[in-house]
């Protein structure tokens, strides 16, 4: 069994204990990590009926190896890239991994960690926060609520919550990248989450999400390679431990 990020316990399927095995098998090996030739790498397909849970299969073995790699004071790096072909399967996901983050780090403060940082990169991402002060940069997605802006890819993950994950002025700002529901008041902050492009530069999230489109576009930008784990400016131990792709089939 396993706790669910309401609490509850999920009972893991055959497939998803077999998938975690196999992946955690492969990255203690090394050869997620160290490997210098394409064909030293290891895939795993995750194949199961709509609905049952591919996602945790392949999202449960990476935070538990991502977790095991953490260490204080260590420059921040792209550790694992989820690509999506639909931002809206990003944003459902985004919030999924989120959620369950919470429980991971918590878990990691236990034990004198750090927490795992996520981000999202793709179209709904502000360069910074004052972004929402230029008129014409404005992003409808991010749409106005009160004193700050909702995020467009983060739905809060308290039990029976259906509040709206806002980025308040007053953090915004002073350059505090942390949304607030606001509902339950439940809080997200810098430590869990890279909201900017930015900053994301600055500081890459351990799991970062984006989008076929833009992978695409940006891969051309030398001053963002770091960030996907390619060109001169990610070194062989600074690449990502996991590639996940999600609804495989579509490429």
């Amino acid at each position: 069994g396993l706790d669910d990020v309401r609490g509850g316990e999920v009972r893991l399927a055959g497939f998803q204990v077999r998938a975690t095995e196999r992946i955690l098998q492969c990255a203690r090996e090394g050869s997620l990590l160290r490997s210098n030739s394409i064909e030293d790498l290891a895939g795993t397909v995750v194949c199961s009926g709509t609905g049952s849970g591919k996602t945790l299969g392949f999202y449960l073995p990476t935070l538990i190896h991502l977790a095991g790699m953490l260490e204080r004071n260590v420059e921040p790096w792209t550790r694992a890239l989820a690509i999506y072909p639909r931002n809206e399967l990003l944003k459902d996901q985004f919030s999924e991994v989120c959620a369950r983050l919470r429980r991971v780090n918590s878990a990691l403060s236990h034990f004198h960690k750090r927490g795992l940082r996520i981000g999202a990169f793709f179209g709904d991402t502000p360069k910074d926060g004052s972004h929402f002060d230029e008129q014409e940069g404005r992003r409808p997605a991010w749409a106005r609520h009160g004193s700050g802006w909702i995020c467009p890819f983060l739905r809060c993950a308290t039990d029976d919550c259906d509040g709206q994950m806002v980025w308040l002025d007053s953090d915004r700002q002073n350059g505090v990248e942390r949304l607030r529901c606001d509902r339950c008041h439940t809080v997200v902050d810098e430590t869990a989450i890279v909201l900017t492009r930015k900053r994301m530069r600055e500081q890459p999230p351990d799991i970062l999400f984006t989008s076929t489109e833009m992978l695409n576009q940006r891969m051309t930008d030398s001053r963002l390679w770091h960030l996907f784990g390619i060109g001169h400016r990610a070194p062989a131990d600074k690449k990502p431990a996991f590639v996940l792709l999600d609804e495989a089939h579509t490429y």
